[in-house]
């Protein structure tokens, strides 16, 4: 018998033995594949379902909000901040804050150093309220020439610092301005003055914003009356205290508001013991009594403490009894898939000096 025809059933087999193998091989893959590619639809599909769900519970957000008013959501945070809300056996939100920004320094803005201007000074304050910072005011007036640089709209050098020029030369890689306001608080992050590793974004989040509260005055800035906190909390000053510190040592325009802190502390304090008295205004946890339902009755109790002549009309100004800026903060899961969102809305009123929301516009939506 011919050799070569004993050996070819053997090499017949091997061949189609690996020729199996391979088609093994190539077969498990596809599963494989397949098994990665459900995964990943079911967490677009997890993650879509999250996000349509976020934009509802925002809605139900602002429907709550114009139904029983924003001092019936800040007076009972203990009743939904940061607790599970379940919307089924798979899916639940939580919101994390819902907080006025109207008190916060907004960053769209003319920068200008003059001296009848009390803002550099603002903002050094700002600066030096950061845990372990202490800058010199020659170091906050570059990180204010930086901010002008950034939102200016041309591209001379800022003629308050020399070291803060329009090209940043001096950076690696090499740096240029956007020359447009800000879009997103978050660029305070790309500007050089402002890579300090003190500066994080908790502390921009809290000190800081990007939308005016009158779109006539980028500068307008003010404290809710009735929303503002008064109690000191651990390492945490009011938010009473905290705002009217950023004017000490203003002598432009807010001079003696800072001396006077405690003054006003006592008024809305005293305020407070008043509305806590009366048994009625308490029970009716949705329908809360503002400490001042108007302008004018703040300036009427002003006037009760001896402190309406004391003041200037813009210290009088930095008090408010609406909220114009709200920033929400909440997260949503959908079985393994979390989204978490952040917006940014205008507060509308149906007249300026009430407390009825007639609607509100959405300036900012991000979800990640």
């Amino acid at each position: 018998m011919n050799r070569k025809q004993v050996r070819s059933p053997g090499i017949a087999l091997i061949m189609a033995l690996s020729v199996i193998m391979l088609l093994s091989v190539a077969l498990m893959k596809s599963f494989e594949n397949r098994t990665i590619e459900t995964l990943h639809l079911e967490n677009s599909l997890q993650r879509f379902q999250a996000e349509t769900l976020s934009r509802s519970v925002l809605r139900a957000i602002l429907v709550g909000l114009k139904r029983y008013g924003l001092l019936a959501l800040f007076k009972n945070q203990q009743r939904w901040k940061g607790f599970p809300v379940p919307l089924n056996e798979t899916q639940y939100f939580q919101i994390e804050a819902i907080e006025s920004m109207d008190h916060r320094f907004n960053l769209n803005r003319r920068y200008r150093i003059e001296d009848d201007n009390p803002w550099p000074t603002v903002f050094h304050n700002i600066i030096n309220s950061f845990p372990d910072v202490e800058y010199e005011t020659f170091e906050t007036i570059q990180l204010y020439s930086a901010l002008n640089d950034w939102t200016d709209q041309n591209k001379e050098q800022d003629i308050e610092s020399n070291d803060n020029y329009e090209e940043y030369q001096e950076a690696n890689p090499q740096f240029e301005v956007k020359n447009r306001h800000f879009d997103r608080l978050s660029e305070l992050k790309l500007i050089p003055s402002f890579h300090d590793t003190k500066f994080t974004p908790t502390l921009f989040e809290k000190w800081f914003r990007i939308y005016p509260i009158d779109e006539k005055d980028s500068e307008k800035i003010a404290i809710d009356l009735n929303l503002a906190t008064l109690d000191d909390s651990g390492d945490s000053s009011s938010d009473i205290r905290q705002f009217l510190s950023m004017f000490k040592d203003v002598d432009k325009k807010y001079p003696k508001i800072y001396e006077n802190i405690d003054d006003i502390v006592k008024i809305l304090s005293d305020r407070d013991e008043e509305l806590a008295s009366d048994e009625e205004a308490e029970a009716n946890f949705l329908k809360p009594t503002p400490r001042f339902e108007d302008p004018d009755a703040w300036k009427k109790a002003l006037d009760d403490y001896n402190l309406k002549q004391t003041l200037t009309a813009n210290e009088i100004e930095l008090f408010s009894t609406q909220t114009h800026l709200l920033a929400i903060r909440f997260s949503l899961t959908v079985t393994n898939t979390t989204v978490f969102t952040k917006a940014v809305v205008r507060v509308n009123y149906t007249n300026p000096k009430k407390l009825d929301i007639a609607g509100f516009e959405i300036l900012e939506l991000t979800m990640k």
